[in-house]
């Protein structure tokens, strides 16, 4: 499978470019409560790909972890979620951990968007920013892509 590059929808609905990733860790906690999430939304030659990976054990005891292909009418509807969300409309990306980027033991987190050339942003971002009131439309971003995991496998499932 070759990846050729970002995807996302026309206003005929055609496809063109799209180009999501979520990058989320706990950080320095003990061994048992550690996480990393990975999941990035990408293009084949064929099609759409979902890529995640999540630490974490779920309900069987082992960690999420798959490569499946989903249809082009999901990837639409992420794509609507996600342009519904102010920053997404004015294409404004934010760093919260500019003030902390020195500080030790603290985990980085970001997601980018790319919907299309004009719509390119990254959110970078720690955990307690999930309290601010600032930070709600970005957290509802974050929770889109990590709900990707409940998305119904497409045609073919790797992993």
């Amino acid at each position: 499978m070759r990846e050729t590059g970002p995807l996302a929808i026309n206003e005929d609905g055609s496809l063109t470019q799209l180009q999501i990733e979520l990058v989320e860790s706990s950080g320095p906690v003990s061994p048992r409560y550690q996480y990393t999430i990975h999941v990035r939304l990408y293009v084949s030659e064929t099609a759409v790909w979902l890529d995640y990976n999540d630490s974490r054990k779920s309900g069987n005891g082992k960690p999420v972890r798959f490569l499946r292909e989903i249809g082009i009418a999901d990837v639409k509807k992420i794509v609507r979620k996600l342009e519904r969300l102010d920053f997404v409309k004015s294409n404004t990306g934010q760093d919260f951990t500019r003030d902390v980027r020195s500080r030790v033991g603290i985990s980085f987190n970001w997601l980018t968007i790319r919907i299309d050339p004009k719509t390119d942003l990254r959110i970078d971002y720690l955990l307690a920013d999930f309290e601010r009131d600032d930070f709600a439309d970005y957290a509802k971003a974050i929770d889109i892509i990590k709900n990707l995991v409940k998305m119904k496998p497409g045609k073919r499932k790797v992993l």
